[in-house]
């Protein structure tokens, strides 16, 4: 497939000041799922096109098999030990101490926009740093999915992102621009739309491939019809693969095997048809941005930790050099308390630092079936060794920030509904977790799958099972506490549940989490005092849980001569614009009889979250105390509607008999 490289310079590289970028990013896209890589079962033309006219890299390499961690280094250049994001997690937002590539091209004057595709990647997490116009409209739930086992995901289809960025594309007025598509139509679960799903009937997820592809289509045909295609800088990359079944892993986010890691990257230069010139060597997502900038005559910022392979991709230096590709994943550390996994891939050798260590051959097994640590120790010492220097090299982090700008719990849930439950907040052991080889734990990969599915249909008996198989495996699991003690608090067990928190203090160690369900169940239970000292140590262990702050503020507003203290923890910044702060001063200004403030800040919380059921509640019972009947009724016929048990709350139970709510609800 190498081709000649056509000239040996930009052919007035000057013309870089004024040429358009567009990236587009393929989620959980493998690079052997694409024809231009040889994938025989698919056909990918517009990605293939892209091969043909410029350079496809053979081993480009995702650091973390996560979209937001990765697409945090595709934008700033650096590694996630540098940028922080390590979960796709509403604790992670990304630091403005980050400089993306949006905000270096916005100051230099192009117009920059993003159009995304699912919630992992909304400007919650402070990816839309630098962006102009961020277009993250329409991210629904899939109600099209014959398994609707797992919640339905929020996200948004090819066609209908395409159509977005079509849209704004025709209005750019003909400036230089910078446009960031994502697609998400390769992510679990696959249900490729017609006739896709016919195109590889035995492999949906290629047929996913093969749509998304199909769209990428229709935004190089717009650049033809505008006649910007020779002005436009053109890169297709994966922020990384899909496991589908290798090493026992199904999806991604475990492992760092080539399954998940092995990513496609293809650049197109404008007036520079390099005939698809196939670069062999070892690239990463953090080379992304520097090429760009470079491409266009742009300095490259110092914090980019990447390099420019423009000298590559147009011959213009020797590939003498091997390069290293760097990988990690914490996903397992954070979620389960077992050993966080790094890695480096070289031009033939691959070495994974793990419990039981792991070398590969890539050239003659790419699949990585045969450990050759025990057959060459002194390469697998030197790639330790290499690994280990790369990581001292990396910058420090950029100052953390957490996250949830709209409301963190929000968000929490909307990933949950994807299946990336936000990590246990708890101070876990690295000497034992070191111990603890994820490849050890293989059989339990389908359980925690299943547990997400159960829990997501409130299906705690059977949820309560699997978290008891998951400990009989592995007894100091992190996420199996976590998810039992929920299961009994939201199956009504709170004793139980009280009694399982209280063990897990011991078991896993502190988390604001578990104070703060301690805290709510003595809450219900009339021990205040009691409630109000773990909520105190929830909210000192995490500034940011706005819930905590609520339930200490209401048990304060109710104590004599404490309003203030109940005010200011409201008020509190870390807090500041989540709901539970406008629910807190709703019930403030309610008891100060204070009746427009106290409406206005109802309204306020629901705007910002309408799915959180005691806000609706809270804001029911007040109407009723106002007199406000008519709003009443259809106020409970709205939430019957939502929430399936609604009219059996005893809160709501004597209002919807007084007002005949519910009886135009169907069963």
């Amino acid at each position: 497939m190498a081709g000649l490289v056509a000239g040996s310079g930009l052919g007035g590289c000057h013309r870089g000041k004024d040429w358009n970028v567009l990236l587009i990013t393929l989620d959980t896209t493998r690079a052997d799922a694409l024809s231009c890589y040889g994938n025989l079962e698919v056909q990918t033309p517009a990605l293939d096109s892209l091969a043909r006219q410029g350079a496809m890299f053979e081993h480009a390499y995702s650091p973390y098999p996560m979209t937001m961690p990765a697409h945090s280094t595709i934008l700033t250049g650096t590694q996630p030990p540098t940028h922080g994001i390590l979960d796709n997690s509403a604790a992670y937002r990304l630091s403005p101490e980050a400089l993306t590539l949006a905000e270096v091209l916005a100051d230099r004057g192009w117009q920059t926009a993003a159009f995304i595709s699912a919630v992992v990647l909304k400007k919650d997490f402070g990816i839309n740093q630098g962006f102009q116009h961020w277009d993250e409209e329409n991210l629904q739930p899939r109600e099209d999915l014959e398994d609707q086992s797992f919640a339905p995901i929020p996200e948004r289809l090819a066609d209908l992102t395409t159509d977005a960025a079509l849209e704004w594309l025709g209005h750019s007025e003909r400036k230089k621009w910078f446009m960031w598509i994502h697609y998400y139509d390769p992510h679990f679960p696959y249900r490729p739309p017609a006739p896709y799903d016919q195109s590889v009937p035995d492999y949906p997820y290629l047929g996913e491939v093969a749509f998304m592809d199909s769209q990428i289509q229709r935004v190089l045909d717009r650049l033809k019809e505008l006649g910007i295609e020779e002005k436009t800088v053109i890169v297709a990359v994966g922020d990384h693969g899909e496991g589908l079944g290798r090493h026992g892993e199904s999806t991604h986010s475990i492992f760092i095997y080539n399954a998940t890691q092995r990513v496609p990257f293809l650049f197109r230069l404008p007036g520079h048809d390099l005939g698809c010139q196939l670069l062999p060597t070892a690239v990463g997502l953090e080379d992304v941005m520097p090429t760009i900038l470079d491409s266009l005559g742009i300095p490259i910022p110092k914090t980019v930790q990447g390099e420019s392979l423009k000298p590559l991709i147009l011959g213009q230096e020797a590939d003498t050099r091997e390069r290293y590709a760097f990988m990690m994943s914490d996903y397992t550390y954070l979620q389960y308390g077992w050993s966080p996994l790094a890695g480096i891939a070289g031009d033939r050798y691959k070495f994974i630092r793990a419990p039981r260590p792991e070398l590969y051959d890539l050239l003659e097994d790419a699949n990585e079936e045969r450990n050759l640590l025990a057959e060459l120790p002194k390469v697998a010492a030197e790639m330790d060794d290499r690994l280990t220097r790369m990581e001292a090299a990396m910058p420090a982090p950029f100052q953390p920030v957490r996250g949830g700008g709209e409301d963190r719990l929000k968000l929490e849930k909307e990933l949950e509904a994807l299946g990336y439950a936000s990590a246990p907040q708890v101070r876990i052991d690295p000497e034992k977790a070191r111990r603890k080889d994820p490849k050890d734990y293989v059989s339990l990969f389908p359980v925690f799958n299943e547990l997400v599915k159960v829990m997501g249909k409130y299906d705690f008996p059977k949820a309560l099972t699997l978290c008891e198989q998951i400990l009989e495996k592995d007894p100091e699991n992190l996420r199996a506490w976590s998810t039992k003690a929920r299961a009994l608090f939201l199956s009504g067990r709170e004793p139980e549940a009280f009694a399982w928190l209280k063990q897990s203090l011991e078991v896993i160690g502190e988390s604001g989490e578990t104070y703060r369900k301690l805290g709510e169940i003595s809450l219900g239970l009339g021990r205040m005092e009691e409630a109000a000292g773990y909520l105190r140590r929830a909210i000192e262990l995490d500034p940011y849980d706005a819930e905590s702050h609520y339930y200490l503020g209401m048990i304060l507003l109710q104590a004599k001569g404490q309003e203030q203290v109940a005010l200011e923890l409201f008020q509190a910044q870390s807090i500041k614009e989540s709901s539970w702060s406008h629910l807190g001063l709703a019930r403030f200004y309610e008891k100060q009889k204070q009746v427009d403030q106290a409406r206005a800040e109802y309204e306020r919380a629901l705007a910002i979250n309408p799915d959180e059921q005691i806000a609706t509640i809270e804001y029911i019972l007040f109407l009723a105390s106002q007199g406000q009947w008519q709003q009443v009724r259809r106020k409970i016929e709205e939430a019957s509607g939502k929430w399936e048990h609604f009219l059996e709350d005893p809160h709501i139970v004597p209002l919807a008999r007084r007002t005949g709510a519910g009886a135009r609800v169907q069963p």
